[in-house]
Parts: structure tokens; sequence; C-alpha cells
């Protein structure tokens, strides 16, 4: 449709800037993939939680738990313990929590509030699944531990913390593409390492790292997907009024200032003329 020669239909810089800056700061390429493949892992980890759950105090998992315990006890070696109770330290509260502090102090100083909202929103719901879990299923953590622990066995919370953090700082802090391709790779060996290492200390049981991975990696996937998802339909409905508002034709004006009367409607001027 044209106006005075301009073709209302056609794409206006001001929409085209706006379209190229959305796709600068957009997460993901293949969006929705990466939302179905987080609810997956939620899914699994909520699955591996009723199962426990429901089978407790003897999981039906419990077999394969133990002779997992089992080899990490017969692999202990000095080294690997102190490497063990580093990321022990690492992943506690210690570290954790100022890292999150500061990156959340990062992304509001660049103000990127879609970024800010998936990493505080995914940090806050996977550290909610642990406490609530742990007193639903009350398990008891393995015996003769190597670093102190106090409550419940599962879900393992250095393992959800581990991940979500990892996993939410590489999609915060980088852009879609290859490299980072390679950083989603570095904080799954982190992650990995980190589960792996609370077996090792005889502190966790398999499933219960396994299940707060589960966790961490697909709120971490979730919520910025989900949010940007939302945010770009808000956008679009938002552009759609818009561009309506500007296809309206204009309102005709008399001499007078006035609009001029409907069609059928009697003027000033008009008689019976019977």
């Amino acid at each position: 449709m044209t106006t005075g020669g301009t073709d209302l239909t056609a794409e206006q810089p001001g929409e085209r800037r706006a379209e190229a800056a959305a796709e600068r700061i957009r997460l993901f390429h293949a969006r929705h993939v990466v939302l179905r493949a987080g609810v997956v892992v939620v899914l699994a980890g909520i699955a591996l939680t009723v199962i426990t759950a429901a089978t407790m105090p003897d999981p039906v998992q419990q077999p394969i738990d133990d002779r997992w315990l089992s080899w990490m006890v017969d692999i202990r070696w000095g080294p690997l313990t102190a490497l063990a109770k580093a990321m022990s330290f690492i992943g506690g509260p210690t570290v954790t929590l100022p890292l999150r502090i500061g990156i959340c102090v990062l992304l509001v100083s660049r103000r990127q509030w879609l970024r800010l909202s998936s990493f505080v929103a995914a940090v806050v719901t996977s550290e909610l699944c642990i406490g609530p879990i742990k007193a639903i299923v009350e398990r008891p953590r393995p015996t003769d531990g190597l670093v102190a622990t106090s409550g419940w066995s599962f879900p393992s919370g250095h393992a959800t913390a581990a991940a979500v953090t990892a996993m939410g700082l590489v999609i915060v802090l980088t852009g879609p593409g290859r490299r980072r391709i390679h950083w989603f790779v570095a904080a799954t060996v982190f992650a990995a390492t980190m589960a792996v290492s609370r077996t090792y200390l005889g502190v966790h049981w398999l499933s219960d790292v396994v299940a707060g991975a589960c966790f961490g990696i697909g709120w971490a996937l979730v919520w910025p997907t989900s949010l940007e998802t939302s945010r770009d339909a808000y956008y679009a409905w938002r552009d759609g009024r818009l561009r309506d508002a500007d296809l309206r034709p204009p309102e005709a004006v008399t001499a007078d200032g006035g609009s001029p009367p409907a069609a059928g409607s009697g003027g000033a001027g008009d008689h019976d003329p019977g």
C-alpha cells in the first residue's frame, strides 16, 4: 500500500535497525531445539527424583550406586584426593556466591537485561530444587566421606550449582557460534568433574550427582530460551499493532477543521423533498 508515494508496507529503516539489534543480542540460533533439550533434561531429573523417593529406603538404583562408590574408593590416590577437595571448595558458596554476584553486576553494567534475568532465574530455580527435594527424599549419605558435610544426600547441591553456574556463564557471556561450542565443552567438563569429585570423596551417590546435574543444566537452558521466545513474541505483537496503526487510512478533514458527515447522514442544507 502506498500513500503519497510512500510504501507503508515496506520495511522502514527503524525496523531494520531494531531487527539487526535483536539479532546481535540473540542468545541462540536453534532456540526451540535448545528449549526442548532443556525441558528433557529437567524432566530426567524429575523422573530420577520420583523413582528415588518412591523406592526409598532402598532405591532401585542402589546397586549401581554401590558399585560406583566402590570403584571410587578403589582408585583413591593422594593427588586425586587433593584435586577432589579443591573442587569441593570451588563448588561451595565461598566461591560460587561472589562469582554469581559479579556476573550479575557485569550484566547490569552492560544493560543486558535478558541475559541477567535468564541467569538469575536459572540459578534461583535450580537452588530451590535442592532443599525441598532433599527434605522429601531423605536419602542418607554414604558413610566415611573424606570431607565434612551436612544434610541429606539427594540431589547433590555441588553438582547442581556447578552445572547451572558453568552453563549459565557460557550462555550469558558468549554469543551463538563455534566459540560458544568450545566453551560449552569446557563447562561440561567442569560440571562432570565436580559431579565425579563428590562421589570420589564419598559424600554423594552417583544418582545424587546425576540428578543435580540434570537440574542445573536443564534450568540453565530452559530459562534463557523461554524468556527470549517470550521477548520476541512480545516484539512481534507490538510491531504488528504499530504497523496496523501506520496502515490505517488517515481521517479526512473538512475546510472548517471538522470531520465530514458520515454517508447517509443529514447535513445542514438537507431537506425533505416530500
